[in-house]
């Protein structure tokens, strides 16, 4: 099918040949992303995918490596569809917090616009919310432009850490979930293994501590080099200890900042 451009101040719209605005879908080129949509949830997501992008690259202190694509999934249904065949999984159906997803290539993401009725855990009317929640994917986007594995296939043990740092590095380390981390240490409560972090009712607490703690502790240029890990082992090696002594100094780190 043939597409006409429509140029704009940064970036392109494109439509179906002979179809502009009465169409269901377009596509907005931007620099970094171009975003595939109705024109509802461009118009929603744009403004803030571009904030994001702005965001991430600010965090890391290097632009993404390369383009990549975002979709939006007028339901469920469809988001699914695509999931299946993105993890070779047939069966495969979302969880209704599962709205977003975000690999080296691509930042898929349910309409916000039915989350009322196919979603839970998230209302599209906070703003803040949804900022932070793309930011999340974006940093995953990011993350997999510098790993060996840009789909993280096979790194479900690193789950601490690519979604540790997505949670930091999006701000979505907020009171609430400090005060969740903060119970667990008073309650002697917390996982014996990093790979134990990312699940359970405070894994993004857990989880993203960890990616602030890091920063805090050995700073932002070997966080970066940590982009390339593919196991907690080598994590490990580059920060040249073992995985008890990280959890050690982790939790009394945390412990102090009460």
């Amino acid at each position: 099918m043939r597409f006409f451009a429509l140029f704009t101040l940064g970036f392109f719209l494109l439509f179906p040949s002979g179809s502009f605005f009465a169409q269901t879908e377009i596509s907005i080129v931007h620099p970094k992303f171009t975003l595939h949509g109705a024109p509802e949830d461009s118009a929603l997501l744009y403004p803030r995918l571009t904030a994001g992008v702005d965001a991430v690259e600010q965090f890391f202190g290097q632009p993404f490596s390369r383009k990549f694509d975002v979709y939006v999934f007028p339901h469920r249904a469809s988001l699914d569809k695509q999931w299946q065949q993105d993890w070779g999984d047939p069966t495969f159906q979302s969880a209704c917090w599962m709205v977003a997803s975000g690999v080296a290539h691509r930042l898929d993401i349910l309409s916000p616009r039915v989350w009322a009725t196919e979603a839970c855990e998230h209302k599209a009317a906070d703003t803040l919310a949804l900022r932070r929640l793309l930011q999340h994917e974006l940093v995953h986007v990011y993350h997999g432009q510098h790993n060996p594995k840009p789909d993280f296939n096979g790194m479900d043990e690193m789950g601490w850490w690519i979604e540790g740092l997505a949670v930091y590095a999006s701000e979505q380390l907020d009171s609430a979930r400090l005060a969740g981390l903060r119970e667990l240490i008073d309650k002697n409560a917390v996982p014996q293994t990093l790979q134990k972090f990312w699940s359970g009712k405070h894994k993004y607490g857990l989880s993203g501590s960890v990616a602030a703690w890091l920063d805090q502790t050995y700073g932002r240029s070997v966080v970066v080099q940590l982009l390339s890990c593919t196991g907690t082992d080598q994590a490990m090696s580059v920060l040249k200890t073992d995985e008890a002594t990280v959890l050690d100094r982790w939790q009394k780190f945390w412990s102090a900042h009460h």
